[in-house]
């Protein structure tokens, strides 16, 4: 599935989430769900397994994700019926953008060698949402190699108050002067 179709899917869903006031809702289901789906990867390859009926893969599906929200469940029988269950990873990112776009909700990856407090990721909150005046979410994803500090992706900027680039910084302010 390209980008282009996940955004329809994920319009055509936000939408109805919207119509039907179950955005919260829906958005935390189909989070779960994706994430629990990437985790067990042979639940997730019986679901679009070309072998199978797609009869049989919403019976599965009905079976396993008992008490759903009906309108994320009939939305899943959609991409069983259309062949592009594999694409629902996709889809969910593009569901998520629209949410925080809806909710003014901005998304910042936090890169660190360790995990952030709670106390540390409450100041960061502070700090970015006077920067950008939106309410600010962090997500911490841990990375070893840029060997201390941090780096913020905000969007399509970077950052980088890491030591990793902080050296690179110094090599080439040495080069230069060589």
């Amino acid at each position: 599935m390209n980008t282009e179709s996940a955004k329809e899917y994920a319009l055509a869903l936000f939408e109805l989430a919207l119509e039907k006031d179950q955005l919260e809702d829906i958005k935390v289901e189909l989070t779960t769900i994706t994430s629990l789906l990437k985790e067990n990867v042979k639940f997730y390859d019986i679901l679009h397994d070309p072998r199978l009926r797609q009869e049989n893969k919403k019976e599965v599906l009905t079976s396993v994700c008992q008490g759903l929200n009906s309108t994320l469940l009939h939305f899943f029988y959609v991409l069983i019926d259309n062949h592009t269950f594999s694409g629902l990873e996709l889809i969910t990112n593009e569901f998520i953008d629209l949410y925080n776009q809806y909710n003014e909700i901005l998304h910042i990856t936090a890169i660190t060698t360790i995990p952030l407090t709670e106390k540390e990721i409450n100041k960061l909150i502070i700090e970015l949402t006077k920067r950008y005046h939106r309410r600010v979410e962090i997500e911490n994803v841990i990375d070893k190699t840029i060997l201390g500090g941090i780096k913020l992706i905000v969007g399509n900027e970077v950052i980088d108050y890491s030591i990793k680039n902080q050296i690179n910084d110094l090599k080439r302010s040495i080069l230069r002067n060589t």
